[in-house]
């Protein structure tokens, strides 16, 4: 059959046509694939579950499951800082002196290590105690998965007053002493003065703070030293004026005292 020039010149140019863009494609799709292994691979980094653990509340005693079935003793005053693997439900709090609950957080059933903070404020003895938990627990039929119990005696008792009385004042600042336990500590401050703070809290217990700013009257607090340890007695002169909507140009002032508390 016979075709003419002009239909022959249209076929050939449609193949050529065809050919064209099947290039084309296939250097895009070339182009795209070098591209993409080319490009950096990206990624969540993996978030650690420790990441999200509290850290371990301090006290000034501290216990761990290895304590259990022990007993401390503390001072009036001092805290008791108890820190659990997670399956741990958390201690429930006493009811009664002489222990206060201060803080607590995380425990059965959040994943978390159990970290609570308690407080000795009288004298007397109390029990502390908990247990594991699991989810199994509640299916029916229960899990026997075995369950720890986690028990803690606390005795609380008052500074011994069998030491020595040292007292300091406006003119020692910034100087060093040194107690042993059971020694009184007097401080008495000018009235520009609030009631000094320590840091750590615990080798000091107070026994009588009155007095200081914004009273018009004195610093007069007593401590008495309850355990060895090394603490840092501070407090920042103040005045009325300093929260006038104009405050005064009066300079305020650090009193800082290190008290080193030896056996």
């Amino acid at each position: 059959m016979a075709i003419s020039r002009r239909a022959a010149l249209a076929v050939s140019g449609l193949t050529v046509a065809a050919g064209t863009l099947t290039a084309l494609l296939m250097a895009q799709l070339v182009t795209g694939i070098a591209v993409a292994d080319a490009a950096p691979t990206t990624s969540s980094p993996a978030v650690s579950s420790s990441a999200n653990s509290p850290p371990p509340v301090r006290g000034d005693v501290n216990v761990t499951e290895a304590d259990s079935q022990t007993a401390v003793t503390l001072v009036v005053g001092q805290t008791l800082g108890v820190t659990l693997p997670a399956e741990f439900r958390p201690v429930p709090p006493p009811t009664n002196p002489p222990l206060r609950l201060d803080s607590g957080r995380d425990g059965y059933p959040s994943g978390q290590p159990l970290s609570q903070l308690f407080r000795a404020i009288a004298t007397g003895s109390v029990d502390l105690s908990t247990q594991t938990d699991h989810p199994c627990f509640s299916a029916t039929p229960p899990c026997a998965r075995p369950i720890r119990l986690w028990t803690l005696h606390v005795n609380v008792v008052n500074p011994s007053s069998s030491g020595q009385t040292v007292t300091v004042s406006d003119t020692d600042n910034n100087k060093s002493i040194r107690l042993r336990i059971g020694d009184t500590l007097v401080v008495s401050l000018s009235h520009i003065y609030p009631a000094p703070t320590l840091t750590p809290t615990g080798v000091l217990v107070p026994i009588s703070v009155t007095g200081g700013y914004p009273e018009p009257t004195p610093v007069n607090a007593q401590y008495r030293a309850a355990v060895a340890g090394r603490v840092t007695m501070a407090t920042l002169s103040d005045s009325a004026c300093n929260h006038a909507p104009m405050p005064c140009p009066s300079p305020q002032v650090w009193w800082r005292l290190q008290v080193t508390v030896a056996g």
